[in-house]
């Protein structure tokens, strides 16, 4: 079943608000991404590695959330060519509670586990 213009509507306004919402968050987080600027001027070895952890994580936060932005994006842009709500792989519905919860997906639930199971693997363990 198609997604209505009404849904249509609101799943567009929740990308949006999220789309806001990640740029601010991505804003202050380069504005306040002075903890490698420490490395080096803190004195006790300790408190060096805790700031090249902090660094870490603020690095693969900042790396979720361009993610996830970038996905917002392409889900609008999607809408915007008439394409949302077709899985980029097999070009098939994606089922509108899956938008529902993920207004951002591109693909169809069957696809996603597909490209996971092959990005699990594709990924190298420890």
């Amino acid at each position: 079943m198609a997604l209505s213009n009404e849904q249509l509507q609101q799943l567009k306004q929740r990308l949006e608000t999220r789309l806001a919402e990640l740029r601010q968050i991505i804003s202050d987080a380069l504005a306040a991404a002075g903890h490698d600027q420490l490395v080096g001027q803190v004195r006790d070895s300790g408190d060096e590695a805790l700031v090249e952890l902090l660094s870490g994580v603020d690095m693969a936060i900042a790396e979720i959330d361009t993610q996830e932005l970038m996905d917002i994006r392409a889900a609008l842009d999607r809408m915007e060519t008439g394409q949302y709500g077709r899985c980029i792989d097999c070009g098939g519905e994606i089922a509108p509670a899956r938008l529902q919860s993920q207004p951002a997906a591109s693909r169809c639930i069957e696809c996603q586990e597909v490209f996971e199971s092959r990005h699990r693997r594709a990924t190298p363990s420890l």
